[in-house]
């Protein structure tokens, strides 16, 4: 099977340029269906070139997306992470280290914190996607369950840092919600275009496979012709 990733995709149309300029310089090939003929291969390379264009500018603009949103979990100096800091540290303080609260949100907090840096290895392009944004979705809803514990507090929260008050945080909330819709928006216009690319280069695989063996069939199975083109996989 072949891979799914962007390398491998740039990979492969570049190997199905190779095999058109190389196929266009045989001499008497002539594929009984149009589909082998190197017209028809030379449009399937342009329209999949076009497509990897959509794809290139798609994908920087979910990149910068998630990089906003990455910066709001963990880089921002009042992001999340900071905060997550200054939360278990004003629990552990108010409710004692021990307690059921600085447990609860001390775990939390790891979770997040694992959730958000993970990176998954996998070469299928969507799937790592999906398990990237399954991830955020995940560390929003805990860090709203670790603001909830703490409006818990009612009149025993009153921490002396700003950052810590109920309205910094719900600020805060609201921030990584927006982010997320812009990063959503991006992902909509993202996936459709992978899927596409991934259907599109099985009929171009097909389509080259169907050259290859009109090549095999035309000059022989160990003539120069097939053997410049048999390695070349799309």
């Amino acid at each position: 099977m072949s891979s799914l990733s962007n390398r491998s995709f740039l990979s492969r149309l570049g190997n199905a340029q190779k095999i058109k300029i190389i196929v266009s310089n045989f001499k008497g090939y002539k594929p009984p269906v149009e589909n082998a003929s190197v017209k028809s291969l030379e449009e399937s390379i342009i329209a999949m070139t076009n497509l990897q264009t959509k794809y290139d500018q798609a994908i920087a603009m979910y990149l910068i997306k998630t990089k906003l949103r990455k910066g709001i979990f963990l880089e921002n100096e009042d992001g999340i992470d900071k905060r997550m800091s200054l939360i278990i540290l004003f629990v552990v303080t108010l409710k004692g280290k021990e307690s059921f609260e600085a447990i609860q949100i001390g775990n939390l907090i790891n979770k997040i914190r694992c959730q958000v840096t993970f990176n998954p290895m996998l070469e299928d392009e969507l799937a790592r996607i999906s398990q990237i944004e399954r991830n955020y979705a995940s560390s929003v809803s805990d860090f709203k369950q670790i603001i909830a514990i703490l409006f818990s507090f009612e009149e025993d929260h009153s921490p002396p840092n700003t950052l810590l008050s109920f309205g910094a945080l719900k600020k805060l909330v609201e921030q990584v919600e927006k982010s997320t819709v812009e990063v959503d928006k991006a992902l909509n216009i993202l996936k459709p275009i992978i899927e596409e690319r991934r259907e599109d280069f099985a009929i171009l695989k097909a389509q080259v496979q169907t050259i290859k063996n009109f090549i095999k069939a035309q000059y022989g199975r160990k003539s120069s012709e097939y053997k410049q083109i048999k390695g070349l996989s799309v």
